[in-house]
C-alpha cells in the first residue's frame, strides 16, 4: 500500500501520544483512529523521529517498535523566538 510500493525510504515524526496517556480527554472514535494511524506509521516507516526520550519509550511500549528504528531529535525554534523581550505590557489598540 502507498509509499511502500515505490521503494522510497520513509521517515515519520512522532510528537506525542497524549491520547494514550489521557484517553478520557478523547472520544473513543478519535482514539481508535489515532491509534491506527500512529501504529501504521511506526510499523511501515523506515525510521522514526521522536521529539524526546519519553516519546521514544512510549513508541516502544505502545507499539512494540525496536529502539534501533527510533532516533530522538529534540525540537527547536528559530533564534528570534529565543530573544528575551522587555516585560513592559504591549498596547492592544
Amino acid at each position: 500500500m502507498g509509499i511502500q510500493k515505490t521503494k522510497i525510504k520513509s521517515v515519520v515524526t512522532i510528537h506525542d501520544l497524549v491520547f494514550k496517556h489521557y484517553p478520557h480527554h478523547f472520544p473513543l472514535i478519535d482514539r481508535q483512529i489515532y491509534d491506527y494511524k500512529f501504529r501504521y506509521a511506526c510499523e511501515h516507516s523506515d525510521r522514526i523521529v521522536a521529539i524526546s526520550e519519553s516519546i521514544k519509550r512510549d513508541i516502544i511500549e505502545f507499539y512494540n517498535i525496536p529502539s534501533e528504528k527510533i532516533e530522538v531529535i529534540y525540537q527547536s525554534c528559530h533564534e528570534r523566538f529565543m530573544q528575551e523581550k522587555s516585560p513592559k505590557p504591549s498596547k492592544l489598540f
